[in-house]
């Protein structure tokens, strides 16, 4: 009996494509087979992790990074001459 395996649609093509181009890239500019060490790429075993239960505690996690943002911007970018910086009115916005 002969088997025929289905084709895939140049749509799925196109986004299996962009996802490896895309990860390859992330690869190289961030060099993460040195950084991070090469079994994190090859074993992604972190990722379903991260997504379950990193999206869980985003949520509880905002505020806490929101203040540690403010605090170090007030630390190492004071206030010059009496007026906010550009970046200071930006996290002053956030």
């Amino acid at each position: 009996m002969l088997m025929l395996r289905q084709v895939p649609s140049p749509a799925t093509f196109c986004k299996t494509a962009h996802a490896h181009a895309h990860a390859h890239a992330h690869t190289q500019i961030l060099q993460s087979d040195y950084t991070l060490g090469r079994n994190l790429r090859e074993n992604p075993y972190h990722v379903p992790i991260l997504r379950s239960q990193l999206t869980k505690a985003l949520p509880l996690l905002v505020p806490e990074v929101h203040d540690e943002i403010v605090a170090a911007c007030n630390e190492f970018i004071p206030i010059t001459e009496g007026k906010l910086s550009e970046l200071q009115r930006l996290v002053f916005f956030l």
